[in-house]
């Protein structure tokens, strides 16, 4: 498994340093296409609430705005956690002689699991489960900031697909939590829009 992992992350990086505007798409997917999700829900949620007839809709956005923030912060922290604990595999472009690194050294030296993939799965899954179309757009970004972490050279295959796991696994266990909560209802209530 794991020499099939480097075999699949050497044909997606080796793509990498041939084509300027390839790179520049694929650093923009690892490193800033995640703020550009989280503002996304941001400014998604702030235009729905300035709609009289939408309110209804505003709290759900709002509540899951809360529970993606919650579920992206467990996977941050849960990744961090296990970076410190257990020291899985170094990153590619240390491990491998051939491979391209094309964006800044990142934080930690472990690449197991993606924590760029854990938040942006996370994110995407939490609202999916409440607003699926935007869901699904934030899935399609979320599988792209995955794709630039393996393209720039930071991670293995492998380490973006058990992020995307982790993601979700927090993003079931916030959406869980917090129907058990009745989050909805606190929202609507801090909303003034009451049970209707």
């Amino acid at each position: 498994m794991i020499r099939f992992d480097a075999e699949m992350f050497r044909n997606i990086n080796n793509l990498a340093g041939r084509y300027p505007a390839l790179d520049a798409v694929g650093v923009f997917c690892a490193r800033y296409l995640i703020v550009v999700m989280f503002l996304a829900v941001i400014v998604r949620a702030v235009i729905v609430a300035r709609r009289p007839e939408s309110r209804t809709l505003a709290a759900a956005l709002t509540t899951a705005e809360i529970r993606a923030f919650a579920a992206a912060a467990l996977a941050f922290l849960g990744n961090w956690l296990f970076s410190r604990l257990v020291a899985f595999r170094p990153r590619p472009y240390v491990a491998l002689k051939d491979a391209h690194r094309i964006i800044a050294e990142p934080l930690t030296s472990h690449a197991f699991p993606s924590g760029h993939s854990s938040v942006a799965f996370a994110l995407a899954f939490t609202l999916l489960f409440v607003d699926p179309p935007f869901g699904v757009v934030m899935l399609i970004a979320a599988a792209a900031v995955a794709f630039g972490r393996v393209f720039t050279g930071v991670h293995y295959p492998l380490d973006v697909v058990v992020g995307a796991f982790v993601g979700l696994f927090w993003a079931l266990t916030v959406h869980g939590i917090g129907t058990r909560l009745h989050d909805l209802d606190i929202v609507k209530r801090v909303l003034k829009l009451g049970r209707r």
